[in-house]
């Protein structure tokens, strides 16, 4: 097993390949880059996770089953972002 950080666009969905069964840790900002970070078996085959991002304010999507990740801030441009797993 190995933790590896993914990349995460601030869009409002977004699909990430890693590896199956892969355990989402972490939703947090590295180096200004928002990322999540997973502990994987690196052996496993590779699948593809559906995530939406929702800013606060914003509607949150009604037609998905999601699972909360986690909550990141940018204080320089004083937004708010919640990462949600399409289930």
């Amino acid at each position: 097993m190995k933790i590896f950080k993914y990349p995460v666009e601030i869009t409002d969905e977004l699909t990430i390949e890693m590896p199956k069964n892969a355990d989402i840790m972490h939703f947090g900002i590295h180096n200004h880059v928002a990322a999540l970070w997973a502990c994987v078996d690196p052996e496993n085959p590779m699948v593809e996770r559906k995530f939406k991002v929702v800013g606060t304010g914003h509607e949150m999507p009604t037609n998905d089953n999601l699972n909360y990740i986690g909550t990141i801030t940018n204080h320089e441009l004083q937004y708010v972002w919640h990462l949600f797993e399409v289930i």
